[in-house]
């Protein structure tokens, strides 16, 4: 996994991520949104559900993780 520098680098890299990945879809109409291309496993809007699946789940992860912290915190005296 690729470490990073910095908070600003990391946010950095996630937002250039991001910008390819939207520019992907730009050129996408809602007459092709469900067709497949070859070598893609996914019709953009199975694409772009995933991708939003995997966001949600980080999400889930990041606050429980923050939860699980502060509940430790309050244990420590």
């Amino acid at each position: 996994m690729q470490e990073y520098s910095s908070k600003k680098e990391l946010i950095d890299e996630i937002n250039k991520r991001a910008v390819l990945f939207i520019n992907e879809f730009i050129e996408i109409t809602d007459e092709n949104k469900d067709t497949f291309v070859d070598e893609v496993d996914k019709s953009p809007v199975q694409m772009i559900a995933y991708q939003l699946g995997w966001i949600n789940l980080i999400l889930l992860w990041e606050e429980k993780n923050k939860n699980d912290k502060n509940e430790n915190r309050k244990d420590v005296k």
